[in-house]
Formats: structure tokens, C-alpha cells, sequence
């Protein structure tokens, strides 16, 4: 399957590995495989956040903000990926920046805590490296995978609220 996209609009990843953080880049034209995993990530205007996510035309829905993940199917042979924009939304991050950093999976860019724009993946790493139990809003991150180095969460008001709160995302561990 051809994959077609604008790449000044985003970044596409061929099969991510959540544990290792590593991934395979994959630009516009390029070939992917039937059951190849493709997270799409978006590089919205200032001020804005991805609205609603389109594959050949076809609106899709995607719980993840700026990103969404496509499992690649035999047909159709050429999937052209897009979105369109609406204006951010601003969520409350907290984190202890003494134990805790904070980055962009798109781009590695720190972030600190504090009202901050939704919508971009946000990786979480204890400062000394070690594998937690992590929290948000004080709610186990993932119970199926309880000690992890790393916390990747889509940082929207839907996520939050999946936690118990849509205006505030507190990240913690237990050791």
C-alpha cells in the first residue's frame, strides 16, 4: 500500500515499540505492509488541534487528539491521510518535576507543567530511569502493564476525564 500524506502536516511512524520508544519514520510515497501499525501525528498551526482525521476521504474518529494509530489493510492500495483543524483546548498538567520529565512524542520537545495546550501524545519518564506503577488523577495509567518505564498518554479532555477529571492531568508513581 502507497502511503500519501503532507509531511510539512505530519509525521507518520511504521510500528512503534511503547517500551523502547523506537520507531520506524516513514515518509510520504513510501511503501507499508498489509497488518503494519502506522501512528499518524499531526503538526497543527499554533492554536489549534487536529478536529477529525480523514483516510481516503473517510472520516475517522480517534480518541487521540493530534495522532491517531491504523492497523494497514490489503485494499485499498494507496491510503491519503489528512485532517482538519479546530481552535486548542487548554488542560491543566501536573507532574513533580523533581522525579518526573516530560516530552512530546512527536518531536521530543520537553514539557513542563502548567496550562498547556491539548492534544499531542505526552511521554512521562522517572528522572532516574527506573520502571514504576504509574498514576494519573491517582487511577492506575494501565493496570495490564503496572510497571513500566515509561507513561504514554494523549494529553485531551477525554483522557483526562477518563481519569476522573477533564480540566486537570496529575501523573505520580509508586515505586
Amino acid at each position: 500500500v502507497t502511503i500519501r500524506f503532507d509531511s510539512s502536516k505530519m509525521v507518520c511512524w511504521k510500528n512503534p515499540d511503547a517500551n523502547t520508544l523506537s520507531h520506524t519514520l516513514i515518509a510520504d510515497g513510501d511503501s507499508v505492509y498489509e497488518n503494519d501499525f502506522l501512528l499518524v501525528m499531526a503538526k497543527p498551526a499554533a492554536g489549534k488541534m487536529v478536529d477529525s482525521w480523514s483516510i481516503n476521504s473517510s472520516s475517522i474518529q480517534s480518541p487521540m487528539g493530534n495522532s491517531f494509530g491504523y492497523r494497514v489493510e490489503a485494499q485499498p492500495s494507496v491510503l491519503n491521510i489528512d485532517y482538519t483543524e479546530k481552535n486548542v483546548e487548554k488542560l491543566t498538567l501536573q507532574f513533580d518535576t523533581s522525579k518526573i520529565q516530560c516530552k512530546k512524542l512527536v518531536d521530543d520537545s520537553p514539557i513542563a507543567p502548567g496550562l498547556l495546550d491539548a492534544g499531542d501524545i505526552l511521554v512521562f519518564s522517572t528522572k532516574n530511569g527506573s520502571a514504576v506503577t504509574w498514576k494519573a488523577n491517582n487511577t492506575l495509567a494501565d493496570p495490564y502493564l503496572p510497571k513500566l518505564k515509561h507513561c504514554i498518554l494523549t494529553f485531551t479532555k477525554e483522557m483526562a476525564q477518563n481519569y476522573g477529571n477533564e480540566h486537570t492531568l496529575t501523573i505520580s508513581y509508586d515505586e
